[in-house]
This record gives structure tokens, sequence and C-alpha cells, in this order.
């Protein structure tokens, strides 16, 4: 008798909640509504003006996104990679022009002929110098390809989920169920989400 009446409270509960839901649910409108409303609020950016934006120009794209704030966060990437990438391409040439000063002796030993520009004297010092100048140029102009991949990535995306529709016009239906299992009734609830 007691698991009746909680059955039926829980019921008479779900029921009256359902029904101040769907008080509170938006007007009926129209489709060419909908449609006008959404225009209205958001403009559907082009991905392949996006992507070919920020291949030419990096954080163009984003500025066509009207994401403004990612066009200085791709700049903050940017300019120290190309600061370094610059500063050990100068270094390299230096070290590589300094190389073309090595020569053999009668031995077979290796020297430097000449005044080094890099102040370096040591062949073997001169040489790990220009190997590991070389890397880290390399590394500088990795690290600014693949933050360039991402920046013109990331204007693709932007462009593309500016084309996906967030309407208004979702609903939530909650709906009180009594069932039975094995003869004995029981108080349920059913969810059920539509998206015209």
């Amino acid at each position: 008798m007691i698991k009746k009446f909680f059955n039926t409270v829980i019921l008479l509960f779900v029921f009256f909640l359902t029904t101040n839901a769907q008080l509170d649910t938006l007007r009926e409108i129209s489709k060419p509504e909908i449609d006008t409303v959404a225009q209205n609020n958001k403009k559907v950016r082009n991905p392949k003006v996006a992507t070919i934006m920020s291949g030419i120009l990096p954080g163009s794209g984003q500025i066509y996104n009207r994401k403004y704030w990612k066009a200085p966060v791709i700049y903050a990437f940017f300019v120290p990679i190309g600061y370094f990438a610059n500063h050990f391409q100068k270094e390299y040439k230096v070290y590589y022009k300094d190389l073309k000063l090595v020569k053999l002796d009668t031995l077979g030993n290796q020297y430097i002929d000449g005044i080094a520009s890099s102040g370096i004297d040591d062949v073997t010092q001169l040489v790990s110098a220009y190997n590991t100048t070389r890397r880290y140029r390399d590394i500088s102009i990795f690290a600014g390809l693949i933050v360039w991949t991402l920046n013109v990535i990331d204007a693709y995306v932007d462009a593309e989920l500016s084309n996906f529709d967030v309407s208004d016009d979702l609903s939530l239906k909650i709906n009180p169920q009594m069932n039975y299992f094995m003869g004995e009734p029981y108080c349920g609830v059913s969810f059920k989400f539509k998206i015209r």
C-alpha cells in the first residue's frame, strides 16, 4: 500500500513538472522565421577563403572568422620562432664560412688556415658549433611550419563551425510512465529530445 502511494506521488510530481515545462517552452515559430533569425545573428564564413587567407598571411584567416583574439596568439608564437631561426641562420653562415678555412697539413691533421671570424681556433669545436647551430636552426624552422599548419587548420575549423546550425528550436519532453516488473508497478520517467 505504501509503495503504491509513493509511486502515485512520484507520478503526480513528474506529471506537474512536465506540464510546467511545457508551459515555459517557446512559442512555435515557422521555418522561415527561424532562418531569418539565424541569418541575422551570425554570418556564415567560407572555409576556403579562411584557409587561403591563413595560408598566405598567418592570423588573417582568424580575423576573417572574427576571432580577433587568436591573431596575437599566433604572432606570439611566430615572432620568437622567427627570431631564433634568423639568429641561428646567421651563426650557421659564420661557421660555414670558417669551415672553408680548414686545411690539411702534410701529416693529415686539420688546421684553420687564417683568422676565423667566429673566434674559434679548434677544428673540432668549430665543427661542433656548426652542427649545433644547424640543428637549432632546423628545429626553429620546423616549429614555424608546425605553428603555420596549426594556424591554417584553426582558420578552416572556425569557418566550418560558423556553418554549424545551433538553433533555439530544440525541445526536451519529460513523460511520466507507470511500468510493471514481475507484476509489481513502479514509476518511471522518459526523456525525449527533439531536434527539428
